[in-house]
């Protein structure tokens, strides 16, 4: 099981198609809030994937965060996770992305761990 303090943390540059003018969420081109904010939940899944049974997988519920700073196209992003809670099958992380000019965005995320199978048959039906 996921244990308090677990890290995780992933690394990409800031790619053309990531920017809120590409992706239509604002109109410059600069890293867009629905890219930061992704990354931040593929750290904490990519994290959750390591402690789970094959049959598992954790599904987002919530996610509590600011986008702080502008980044460029080019720049190198830094995304960290660590959890903070776990209450049976719901995990919670602070996570934070960074570039080189500082923090860019933080807050929190909440995962469930669910059984693949089940939670697909749900639906389904």
């Amino acid at each position: 099981m996921i244990e308090i303090g677990s890290k995780n943390e992933i690394q990409f540059n800031i790619k053309e198609n990531q920017t809120a003018k590409e992706m239509k969420t604002g109109g410059i081109e600069v890293f867009s809030s629905a890219c930061m904010f992704a990354a931040m939940e593929e750290a904490c899944f990519e994290l959750c994937k390591k402690y789970l049974e094959p049959e598992n997988t954790t599904v987002g519920i919530h996610m509590d965060c600011t986008h702080e700073k502008a980044s460029l196209v080019g720049e190198t992003v830094v995304i960290s996770c660590e959890v903070i809670e776990v209450n049976d099958r719901k995990i919670k992380f602070s996570i934070s992305g960074s570039t080189q000019k500082g923090i860019i965005g933080k807050g929190t995320h909440l995962r469930c761990i669910v059984n693949t199978e089940k939670f697909m048959s749900k639906l389904t039906k």
